[in-house]
C-alpha cells in the first residue's frame, strides 16, 4: 500500500512540470497507409494548484515517515534477520528529506537549469527514492 501510495505522489508532483504523453497506439497510420496525427496530452497542474500538490504530499510523506519508523520498531527482529535494516533506514531517510524546511516563501517550479527552484521535482526525486526502496524491502522480505 506504501508503494503504491509513494507511486501516486510522485506522479502527482511530476505533473507539476508537464510532459508531453504521446499516443502510443501501434496502429498510427489510416486506412491509406497516411501517418495519422499524434495527439499530445499535456497534463500539467494548473499554476495555482501547485502549492496544493506540493503540500498535500508533503503531508502524506510525514504520515509515511511516521509509519516507517514505527514499522522499523516494531519489525526490529524480523529486518535484522532478513538483513533489512540498512535499506529500511533508507526508506525514511529519504521521508525525512521530504520534511526539510522550504526557505522559498512561495512553491516554485522553475524549469531546466535555470535560476529558480522546482520544488515539485525535487520532492519527487525523494518520493521515487523512497518508492524504490520498498520495492527493495518487499523483495527482500517476500525471500525470507
Amino acid at each position: 500500500m506504501v508503494q503504491n501510495r509513494l507511486g501516486s505522489i510522485s506522479q502527482s508532483l511530476g505533473s507539476s512540470v508537464g510532459e508531453a504523453n504521446l499516443n502510443t497506439d501501434s496502429d498510427l497510420t489510416d486506412s491509406n497507409g497516411v501517418m495519422r496525427d499524434i495527439n499530445v496530452d499535456n497534463t500539467k497542474t494548473p499554476w495555482l494548484k501547485i502549492d496544493n500538490v506540493f503540500y498535500e504530499s508533503r503531508g502524506s510523506t510525514w504520515a509515511m515517515l511516521l509509519l516507517m519508523q514505527s514499522m522499523k520498531d516494531d519489525f526490529k527482529e524480523v529486518l535484522e534477520e532478513s538483513k533489512a535494516t540498512v535499506v529500511m533506514d533508507q526508506i525514511i531517510e529519504e521521508l525525512e528529506a521530504t520534511q526539510e524546511t522550504v526557505w522559498s516563501p512561495m512553491i516554485l517550479n522553475g524549469n531546466g537549469f535555470g535560476l529558480i527552484a522546482n520544488h515539485s521535482l525535487i520532492m519527487a526525486n525523494y518520493v521515487s527514492r523512497a518508492q524504490a526502496g520498498t520495492v527493495d524491502l518487499i523483495n527482500i522480505l517476500e525471500k525470507r
